[in-house]
């Protein structure tokens, strides 16, 4: 693909900034009152302790979730004249690093489940390894998209994805009522988004090849990252203890 391929389509900046934010407005509504009605409907469907179990992981997700991106969906959508090559080779890091988060959760399950003396939450989890590699297989399709300034089609995909969770959650209480069933709406909420960001994006990804002054994003991703990582602590302490 050209590099023009990449870059908003032509028109008002100003008005389609300023649609863009109304919409993302309304989305973050519908989105808010989704989870109103998932806590509400699910508090009387399963049990205070499975929802203890999946607070217990929350930190930790949190935690690995500022590596999943390392700022490259950012990186992505700021730079000028970005190119297919610089996409490809960032697709790839996205997917290796969300592979690497992964091992990292399932190998530090353990660990995790000790620390709160509660072995269901290593199993838990585990399996929300599932949730970071959807991400990275999907981070570059949603930078793309953002960059293009599709703010309709990401809130349709948010807002569709959010409700997707809950009904699976819903859904899952009738096989098995246990935490289980929130994890199953979490990563239904995780896979989906990436699935219609495939589906609305027109680049795909080829093989992986080294790229000349990649550094540069690369750089810019890592700043963002630690930001985040320095902002932590003061967010989520209180969720640890």
């Amino acid at each position: 693909m050209q590099a023009n391929a990449f870059d908003p389509p032509e028109g008002s900046l100003r008005r389609s900034v300023g649609r863009g934010a109304v919409i993302t407005a309304f989305a973050q509504s519908v989105r808010v009152a989704t989870q109103i009605v998932s806590v509400i409907v699910l508090s009387r469907l399963l049990s205070p302790q499975d929802f203890g179990v999946v607070a217990m992981c929350a930190p930790v997700l949190a935690f690995i979730a500022l590596f999943q991106d390392f700022g490259l969906t950012q990186a992505t959508v700021q730079k000028s004249g970005i190119k297919h090559e610089e996409v490809n080779y960032l697709f790839w890091v996205n997917v290796a690093v969300s592979a690497l988060l992964a091992c990292v959760l399932a190998g530090a399950a353990p660990l995790v489940a000790a620390f709160y003396g509660e072995p269901r939450v290593s199993g838990l989890v585990a399996a929300l390894g599932l949730q970071i590699i959807a991400y990275g297989l999907g981070a570059q399709h949603l930078a793309l998209l953002t960059r293009r300034m599709q703010f309709a089609r990401l809130a349709i995909i948010d807002v569709a994805s959010a409700s997707a969770g809950l009904a699976v959650s819903i859904a899952w209480t009738f096989i098995d009522r246990s935490y289980w069933a929130l994890f199953a709406g979490t990563l239904t909420a995780a896979v989906l988004p990436t699935l219609c960001y495939w589906a609305n994006s027109r680049w795909r990804p080829s093989l992986p090849r080294k790229v000349d002054g990649i550094s540069e994003l690369i750089n810019f991703g890592a700043g963002i990252t630690g930001f985040n990582f320095a902002n932590f602590f003061a967010r989520n302490l209180d969720n640890v203890l």
